[in-house]
């Protein structure tokens, strides 16, 4: 059974408990885990990259156009896909705590984990800062915050609080979505729950998640206009219920 214990800022899943605040001084004191974040700052400038998520369309999806890419990037049981990835991300504790042995034989340059994963010193991986407040409570994103040097904002999903601010943070001036359904109902996966490469556990009102990511979407548009960024997000998922970036078809923009 996995938990959230608000007044403590821990959870516990299946007798394993983790202090939020204690993994986090261990990030913050890391000073290896600093310079990694800074070296990422601009590395893939003006380049493009490819965001494999997790929704039902990615078995509509044609990933052979990625095997030369030199910028795949995946999210969470996008291993079941393809196992090498530039960067892998995982935000959800509850998704790492069930999976981190499949985790771990993932090939990637480097592992990008918030800090709600419990920390462990390792080359291949780096762990951003969480708004600790807004994921207890549940608080819907009312600032977008890219800067890795510093808290971001909580998602709910992934590609919002850890994707998302990384891609823009390493330069990459075009983010390309594959699987980013974002269904509100009928949620899924590209999967389905008897997978036994994935280990499922809490079920979560998936609704009312969703509607907050579209929130999180607002806030991430409203960001982007703001501050000018010449950078373009397309969703290559036709049927998705995700309208915030502009709808392509892979093949005719994949560099």
């Amino acid at each position: 059974m996995f938990t959230f214990l608000k007044s403590k800022y821990t959870y516990s899943l299946e007798g394993e408990t983790v202090d939020v605040r204690a993994n986090e001084l261990k990030i913050r004191f890391d000073p290896s885990n600093y310079q990694k974040i800074t070296r990422l700052r601009n590395i893939h400038k003006d380049e493009q990259c490819v965001v494999m998520l997790t929704g039902p369309s990615l078995n509509q999806m044609d990933c052979s156009l990625l095997k030369e890419h030199p910028f795949v990037l995946g999210v969470n049981g996008a291993f079941i896909k393809r196992n090498n990835f530039r960067y892998f991300f995982c935000s959800s504790p509850n998704f790492y705590l069930k999976n981190r042995d499949a985790i771990g034989n993932i090939d990637t340059d480097q592992f990008v984990f918030s800090s709600l994963i419990p920390f462990k010193k390792s080359r291949k991986s780096v762990y951003i800062l969480l708004d600790r407040k807004a994921v207890f409570t549940r608080t819907p994103m009312k600032k977008f915050r890219p800067n890795l040097l510093f808290k971001v904002s909580w998602g709910p999903t992934v590609l919002l609080d850890l994707v998302i601010p990384s891609c823009l943070w390493m330069g990459f001036s075009e983010i390309i979505l594959l699987g980013a359904d974002y269904t509100i109902k009928n949620f899924g996966h590209f999967y389905d729950n008897t997978n036994s490469e994935i280990q499922h556990s809490i079920q979560i009102d998936h609704e009312q998640e969703v509607r907050l990511a579209h929130h999180g979407f607002d806030t991430l548009l409203r960001y982007l206009k703001r501050t000018k960024k010449s950078i373009k997000i397309y969703n290559c998922s036709l049927q998705s219920s995700l309208d915030h970036f502009q709808k392509r078809r892979l093949e005719d923009i994949i560099r």
